[in-house]
């Protein structure tokens, strides 16, 4: 739900949602399902859907101010490069990562810029900028 109680990671407290702009999904390392909340710059991750579940919600930050994502993905184990689309330039971009992209690490587009996430604290860094409006963000294996 939009508005369920989840425990916000970095402060470790009981917060209510209010996901104004849901967004993509994916799973996780851990199996867990995880919704980028567009222009609330959050990640919400689901352990366990359904009747079960258990929800946390990541704030997103760069240098401090929210950051709207529209896609987050995991880097994979093995050798792989990472694909996106900026659909106002109508370009498909190629990134490779010297020596490699770290496996478990979680990568997000948004506003332009691909940003690696720090996923216990939500601050994010920039690895790739210039682009108008990245989206569908994936990693390929090799």
């Amino acid at each position: 739900m939009g508005n369920a109680t989840a425990t916000n990671i970095p402060t470790n407290t009981q917060v209510t949602l209010n996901m104004t702009d849901p967004d993509s999904m994916a799973i996780d390392p851990s199996g867990d399902l995880v919704v980028d909340s567009q222009q609330d710059s959050e990640l919400v991750f689901i352990a366990n859907p359904g009747a079960n579940q258990w929800v946390s919600v990541l704030p997103l930050a760069l240098y401090g101010n929210g950051w709207p994502v529209d896609d987050t993905r995991w880097a994979p184990s093995g050798n792989s490069f990472m694909l996106l689309a900026d659909n106002q330039a109508q370009l498909i971009y190629r990134i490779d990562a010297t020596p490699g992209f770290t496996a478990g690490t979680a990568y997000s587009a948004g506003q332009g810029t691909v940003l690696q996430v720090n996923t216990s604290t939500g601050a994010m860094t920039p690895v790739f900028t210039g682009m108008e409006t990245p989206h569908g963000l994936i990693f390929v294996g090799e």
